[in-house]
């Protein structure tokens, strides 16, 4: 007796689901992609937006002879930047404000500095940093912003101006008299943090809703009130706390940041948590965890509506993997190559959001700092092409004892182009298999790619190494199960 069955694997899929071998993952998602995301507007997945270069920036020690801090970049209310600091012998220990569209040169500092912070607050760009604190009301012109020494990471909230302090190991956060960030309070304007912990100090804040939410290594804070002395911690929360300022973000759907507990931790009013990483993408979670709380970036993507996190799975001055994370759908996707190599990334509130990275080349001869653009209208990075694939769960339908016959695999696909694109099954194990190529016509097209699979489990995998902007629709498996064949 048999008894036809019928699967789209991208019918619903979710996301990448690693937490589980792939013969064990539920419905609805991948065991494993890269460089695929949802598609926004009809169809159901599409390569990832590609990278292009913009300027060429400053310049510092190509050996990273002495120390090169983090550098940072910020989209403002008078202009873009981004900041980068090292301590050489050649040409200078510097601390340098630049230019985002060009690298020009806005500022230079006589001594490196760490924990850049950046906030726009009145007329105001404010940026602060372990040994600067500016402002500029032009973009161009930054001078010093008033009494704020030792104080980093500023945030504005409720028509006050907060920092951190004093670095670089904070314990308490300090603010401005009303409105004006030049002038900073004194007795009453700040607030001291009891540390529980060994080596706990504050480490980030954001404003949230109505709420300003203070990090610090092991726990976060949520504090309101309307000033100048009436800031009440409300609410704290022991053990997600954040290891920097740039693994935080806030969103519409509420706060994310990444614990070196849980990874993501997402929380959508301050007080419930949620860790989708340690649920979906455990796996992933355990390659990052060495690196990423030291050298990574988070950022909101307004236009994809996911949060964006930038990671390190080595020793490296760069991140080489970017997860993204939507919340509407409890999906994650993975992506790599070029396109993930940032030491620095911000996302201007255009129209639509445009998204630039900023990536340090210790090979050029002087060393370099490259600005890069996100561009939807091409599938390469920095003009090399990039691969994406996806790999359905391991099925085994029925029983793994019970002989199943796939009689056809069709994709659906609209391409940008004529493309090559690798259909590779596995049959009864999760490391051979049969690999097939098919050159699929631009535009929407079905094509067969396998007929006459006997097995009992099977697994499919799509790749596409090709520079075209391809959608994908659909991967049916077409067959039907043998309940007398055991």
């Amino acid at each position: 007796m048999s008894k036809p069955y019928l699967t789209d694997y991208l019918a619903g899929t979710k996301g990448i689901f690693n937490s589980l071998p792939d013969e064990l993952i539920p419905d609805g998602f991948f065991s494993d992609a890269r460089n695929i995301i949802p598609k926004r507007n009809g169809g159901k997945f599409v390569k990832r937006t590609g990278v292009k270069a913009q300027s060429n920036g400053s310049t510092y020690p190509a050996t990273f002879a002495s120390y090169v801090t983090r550098a940072s970049i910020y989209c403002g209310k008078n202009g873009s930047y981004y900041a980068e600091s090292y301590t050489t012998s050649v040409p200078a220990t510097v601390s340098n404000i630049y230019k985002l569209s060009d690298g020009t040169v806005l500022y230079t500092g006589s001594a490196a500095a760490s924990y850049p912070g950046w906030a726009s607050f009145g007329a105001y760009d404010i940026y602060l940093d372990a040994n600067l604190d500016l402002k500029t009301s032009n973009g161009t012109d930054f001078t010093d912003l008033g009494a704020t020494a030792n104080a980093i990471i500023p945030c504005a909230y409720n028509n006050y101006l907060f920092a951190l302090y004093p670095q670089p190991t904070p314990t308490s956060i300090i603010w401005c008299n009303v409105g004006d960030p030049t002038t900073w309070g004194t007795s009453g304007y700040s607030k001291t943090f009891n540390s529980q912990y060994r080596n706990e100090y504050l480490t980030s804040q954001r404003w949230f809703g109505s709420y300003l939410v203070v990090w610090s290594t092991h726990r976060y804070y949520m504090i309101q009130g309307y000033g100048p002395l009436d800031f009440t911690v409300t609410y704290h929360s022991f053990g997600d706390g954040c290891p920097c300022h740039e693994l935080t973000c806030v969103s519409p759907y509420g706060l994310f940041w990444w614990s070196n507990l849980h990874g993501l931790v997402w929380s959508q009013n301050g007080v419930a948590l949620d860790y989708p990483m340690m649920r979906n993408l455990s796996k992933t979670f355990d390659s990052m965890i060495t690196y990423t709380p030291a050298k990574g970036t988070m950022i909101w993507r307004p236009y994809e509506r996911c949060v964006s996190i930038y990671g390190l799975t080595a020793n490296n001055n760069y991140s080489d993997l970017r997860v993204d994370y939507y919340p509407e759908t409890d999906g994650f996707f993975i992506h790599d190559d070029n396109g993930s190599k940032a030491i620095a990334v911000v996302v201007d509130d255009t129209a639509p959001p445009a998204v630039y990275q900023l990536y340090r080349d210790p090979t050029h001869t002087t060393g370099k700092i490259y600005c890069r653009t996100e561009d939807a209208t091409i599938a390469t990075d920095i003009g090399s092409g990039f691969t994406t694939y996806f790999d359905t769960k391991r099925e085994a339908r029925m029983s793994t004892s019970v002989t199943k016959k796939s009689h056809e695999v069709h994709l659906t696909t609209k391409n940008g182009g004529s493309s090559a694109i690798t259909h590779t099954v596995y049959v009864d194990n999760d490391t051979t298999g049969v690999a097939t190529s098919a050159t699929i016509a631009a535009n929407v097209q079905d094509t067969t790619l396998a007929s006459n699979l006997t097995h009992k489990k099977i697994k499919h995998r799509i790749s596409d190494a090709t520079t075209n902007i391809n959608e994908y629709y659909s991967l049916v498996d077409e067959g039907e199960i043998n309940t007398e064949l055991k």
